[in-house]
This record gives structure tokens, sequence and C-alpha cells, in this order.
């Protein structure tokens, strides 16, 4: 049986999504980068101040967030840091730079590495990786599978993290033969999240466009089975270190649910603190409007066992 941690909001994050850029070049449709009023890059030295503080109580981290990790010219430094920690230590791109980087990130000493890639083919690469360039992503991946072999080195662990769309749900197979052809060794398959991205469409619109057919892998199909009082909200047991130092408690809104800034107070300040546990009553309590529809992490425990994962 998994345990939780209490409801309240006071037990220290298990995982915190690291956010190393703000900035992606890619423009998928559903993404919430665009929404990024401020821009910038984490610092190694913000990030070992953090680390510093958060390692006994963190199990995991993964540098994601809303912009692409390897656009930081210091990533790798910082990666580096973090594995050095020992908390375990993932990176989620969109694979655009690992043709360049491939061996930086190998000699990271990071756990593992994923890769977010949902086609097998170029055309459908850029239905939705719209200004990415599959040719280059996928040779990408072929190399950094085989210097990890010719090196023999037990991680990071090669992984991909698929979006289910309409389009792919019914070769989600052959996506796997295929990205095992390339040397990668896990496959992990998510259902898509509504109404947070940059397209102005309604939500019946963005359904009938982007969800597959089958309800069982829709995320929005949790949230309206559960009902309301059911919705387990990830931001209880993870956090969020934004590029500029500031610890938010929710993956939509990087403004009004931020707690504080990791350069002006510790994280024990800082997460204990009164406008913490006040952020995390509104979400317990039911008074953050923007968890009402929200499919970004929101599901029922009791699916909380099915393979669609949430990164």
């Amino acid at each position: 049986m998994i345990e939780h941690p209490p409801d309240d909001g006071t037990a220290y994050p298990r995982t915190m999504i690291i956010e190393s850029s703000s900035r992606c070049n890619f423009l998928c449709p559903l993404c919430l980068w665009t929404h990024n009023r401020h821009h910038g890059y984490l610092s190694a030295e913000t990030y070992a101040r953090f680390i510093e503080q958060a390692a006994p109580f963190l199990q995991r981290v993964c540098f994601a967030g809303r912009g692409e990790p390897t656009l930081n010219p210091r990533l790798a430094e910082i990666l580096a840091i973090s594995a050095r920690s020992g908390v375990v230590t993932d990176l989620a791109t969109n694979g655009s730079s690992l043709i360049r980087d491939g061996d930086a990130l190998l000699d990271t000493g990071i756990d593992a590495v994923n890769v977010s890639i949902e086609a097998d083919t170029a055309d459908d690469f850029v239905r939705y990786r719209i200004r990415g360039d599959f040719d280059s992503v996928v040779e990408g991946m072929r190399r950094i599978a085989l210097r990890k072999r010719q090196r023999g080195l037990d991680r990071p662990r090669l992984r991909t993290c698929s979006t289910i769309f309409g389009y792919n749900e019914d070769r989600l197979d052959r996506l796997r033969e295929f990205f095992a052809s390339l040397g990668f060794e896990e496959f992990i398959f998510k259902s898509a999240h509504l109404g947070h991205g940059q397209l102005e469409e309604s939500e019946d619109s963005l359904r009938e466009r982007w969800l597959p057919s089958n309800p069982r892998l829709r995320r929005s199909q949790f949230n309206e089975a559960a009902g309301p009082t059911a919705i387990h909200c990830s931001f209880l047991t993870q956090a969020h270190l934004l590029w500029n130092g500031d610890i938010g408690r929710c993956a939509i809104d990087h403004e009004s649910m931020v707690v504080g800034n990791i350069l002006e107070a510790s994280f024990d300040e800082i997460w204990r603190g009164p406008r913490s546990l006040e952020v995390a009553r509104t979400v317990v309590e039911g008074r953050f409007p923007k968890c009402a529809s929200c499919t970004f992490s929101g599901r029922s425990r009791s699916e909380s066992g099915r393979e669609l994962y949430v990164l």
C-alpha cells in the first residue's frame, strides 16, 4: 500500500521540478512556457544553495519545468552538482541538443535522461513538436545510446516520455520498438493535459483535436470521474524551483503560488512559513480556482497505479 504524507501541505516535498531555463526552442501547442513573464537561466550557485538545504529530505529532482533545460549553458555543471548531492537526478529534454551535448550529459553522473518524443516519423513529429527537427533528435538519441554503451556506463537510464494523442494512441507498441531500436531502454506514456497552453481554442475544440479516442487514455477523464473531493494534487508531495530561485507550489501558476526565494531565505523558512501554509490551505480547502479545471496533475489516488505516468 502506498503511504501518503499529510494532506495539509506541511510535509517536505519528496520530489521537485527544477526549471533551469524559462524558454524553449520548440513551440508545442499545449505547453505552458509561453506564459512565462520573466526569463533567464538557473545559476549553478543558486542550485548549489538549494540542493545543500533540500538534499536531506528530497528523493528525486527532475530538470524539466516549462522551458528546455539544455538551453542553459551551465546545465552540465548544475547536473553534476545535483548528482554529487546523492539525490536521484533526472533530466527531461526535447532532445534537440543531444548531438552536441550527449557526452557532457553522460559525464554528469545523473540517473536518467528522458527524451520527450511521441512519433517515429518526421510528419508525425512536427504535428506537436513544432520547430523541432525529427532527424536531429533521433540521431542525437542514437548517439547518446551508442556512447553510453561504448563507455560501459550503467547510468543514466535512457527513457522516452511520450504524450498520448489521437494520432498515436493505436501505435504505442510500434513506438516502443522504434525507440528501442535507437538504444533507449525505458518507455513512458502519459496522458495529455488541456487548457494551459498557448492555443486560443475552447476546451471542447482542444479535446477533439488532441485527445485520444479511448477515454481511459485521457487525463481529464480522471477528474470528471473522480469528482472534486477525490482529486489528489501532486503539489502535496512536490514543488518547483524556478530559474531565479523562486520556490513554487503549483506547476500551472508561477506567480500567485510562489512562496519564497531560496536566495532570500532558507528552504525550511520558506516551506514552513505563513505564505506557504496559506497557499497550501487554499488548495486543500478547494479555494484555488484553477484547480477546478486543471488536468495537469490532479488525479484520484485510486488511479495512481495506472500505466499513465505523469512526469
